[in-house]
């Protein structure tokens, strides 16, 4: 499968760059036309394919009665209907558990306050939902749990910021000896409660024999929670090396890491990815960098898989838009340029409208079949990743990312701030090679380059944080395994630190201790013998 490396590009020295040949296969996108008419998705038009993701439908189905997407790219059901009941395979069911803490009018639901609620009517409900959905198919029916590959609770039932937890020492419902705690005490005690109280539904199913199997998850709790406007509030290296940034509910409280009772239950993690704004607002061509951003941040705080959930609509809308045919497009396509696992694409059943026409289903697709055509890279290559997510956030610039497999790489590219007719020119650079792209409008360039045998031994360096003091990285990604040596070296050459390393195939993360070194800028250098890399480091 997929390597998880993730290989954020850095400054080469000297390097010579040698332009691409392109491959036979063409780069230009297929001629395409979508459904016109409306409440329909016309399967039909696109030939039966897979990929080698969980790529999980939650769509209209319609009449379906033959499990059709399955046909068509995607691993999963969600939304069940016709004869799934008997001819769905358990391995492509996966089940979206609502209302896991709603319904009994209890504080967590009602004040979202883990503290004096009824558990053993909670967990009278949560049999009684479970046995429901094991009645939903004929291998499961009088069980205690339904047959299925995967299962995500639906809780949303806690408060993210100190001063709104606070507000709960106000409430009645709240126990007095909770309400009388200091309010540092009162944050602490609330956190651990609820991130306890979180991991109830799971570790309920867990003790009383959900087969491992079936796998759990959590909509949206992961390491990195963040609202649209922020995330570029905070540089790269400090989302993913900062214990501040990473939610209470998934953090170990003993370690201050990633971790803890809930987290721990969780087999792969959901992040929400749903997108806010269209034109002429100036933040919708950032729909694609907040996306990659929920699976590259999460990526750098756990090794579980990421599989993030999207939704085809824009969700400031009362009435459901859909957002953008060539978004959906690039949504199927660029997730799994980030490290993505999967993708779960979800409808809303209050805002979906029969009537409406289901382009941007199509759209999605399309992205599906396109990827399709080139799934043998992501059997054994790695990412490259030349600008994190954060970044191009924050510069609004055209996106693109590659996955290298022998001497060939595969790249996405995008240019999301575009206007529909203009012209995108950029350079994708990895190590020595480089090929020139041009972008028509919004499309999503997918196409695949030969790299010279000559241009692929690459080696590049990033130290971080930069400017910085102390403890910091050294991020090195080597293209093959290789003794090097490591060394900080003074603007007059002199040599501050000398160390042999081994690095291994992809990225290696080296500690750099900063603390005997002068206040000033420095040069890191990394170098086999035959090939080198160095980047600037300003020590403060």
């Amino acid at each position: 499968m997929l390597s998880s490396r993730l290989i954020f590009a850095c400054l080469l020295v000297a390097p010579t760059l040698i332009p691409a040949r392109i491959q036979a296969q063409t780069c230009e996108t297929p001629a395409f036309q979508p459904v016109t008419g409306n409440g329909v998705i016309e399967w039909n038009k696109f030939p039966d394919f897979s990929l080698p993701f969980k790529v999980i439908f939650g769509g209209p189905r319609g009449n379906d009665a033959s499990q059709t997407p399955l046909r068509k790219g995607f691993s999963h059901l969600a939304n069940f209907s016709g004869t799934d009941g008997t001819q769905l395979p358990a391995q492509n069911r996966a089940i979206l558990w609502y209302g896991t803490a709603t319904g009994l009018g209890q504080p967590w639901e009602t004040i979202e306050s883990p503290w004096a609620n009824n558990m053993n009517a909670y967990r009278n409900k949560w049999a009684e939902n479970l046995r429901s959905f094991a009645a939903l198919f004929s291998d499961s029916q009088g069980k205690a749990f339904p047959n299925a590959d995967m299962l995500m609770v639906d809780i949303e039932r806690h408060y993210n910021t100190n001063d709104s937890i606070l507000s709960l020492k106000r409430r009645n419902l709240v126990p007095a000896p909770y309400s009388a705690l200091p309010d540092a005490a009162f944050l602490t005690r609330y956190q651990r409660d609820m991130q306890n109280l979180y991991a109830a539904p799971l570790k309920y199913m867990r003790d009383n024999g959900l087969p491992a199997s079936v796998k759990l998850t959590s909509y949206a709790d992961v390491p990195i929670r963040n609202t649209f406007v922020n995330v570029d509030g905070n540089s790269w290296q400090d989302w993913t090396t900062n214990p501040d940034r990473v939610h209470y509910l998934t953090k170990d409280t003993v370690t201050n890491n990633v971790g803890g009772s809930f987290y721990n239950y969780q087999d792969f993690l959901l992040p929400s990815a749903y997108y806010l704004y269209d034109s002429p607002s100036p933040f919708a061509g950032n729909y694609l960098s907040y996306l990659l951003f929920q699976v590259e941040a999460n990526k750098a705080w756990s090794k579980k898989d990421i599989i993030p959930i999207v939704w085809l609509r824009y969700t400031s809308t009362l009435n459901g838009v859909p957002i953008r045919n060539w978004m959906a497009e690039a949504t199927a396509i660029f997730p799994f340029f980030s490290g993505a696992k999967g993708i779960w694409v979800w409808e809303s059943p209050v805002h979906f409208n029969p009537t409406d026409n289901l382009a941007m289903y199509e759209y999605f697709i399309q992205g599906l079949y396109r990827l399709s055509q080139f799934k043998d890279f992501f059997d054994g290559g790695t990412i490259y990743i030349p600008k994190s997510a954060r970044d191009h956030f924050a510069d609004r610039d055209p996106i693109w990312r590659g996955v290298v497999k022998g001497n060939r790489i595969l790249i996405a590219a995008h240019a999301p701030f575009a206007s529909d007719n203009q012209t995108t020119t950029l350079t994708a650079r990895y190590g020595a090679w480089q090929q020139t792209l041009t972008l028509k409008g919004h499309e999503t360039l997918l196409c695949a380059f030969d790299i010279p045998e000559t241009a692929n031994n690459v080696l590049t360096l990033k130290p971080y944080p930069n400017p910085g003091r102390g403890n910091l990285t050294a991020e090195v990604f080597s293209s093959a395994a290789r003794l090097a040596r490591l060394q900080v070296v003074s603007l007059s050459g002199q040599v501050l630190l000398d160390t042999s390393v081994q690095l291994a195939a992809g990225v290696t993360n080296l500690p750099l201790s900063a603390y005997s070194l002068p206040a000033g800028l420095v040069v890191v250098r990394i170098s086999d013998g035959t090939t080198h890399a160095s980047s600037r480091l300003l020590i403060r």
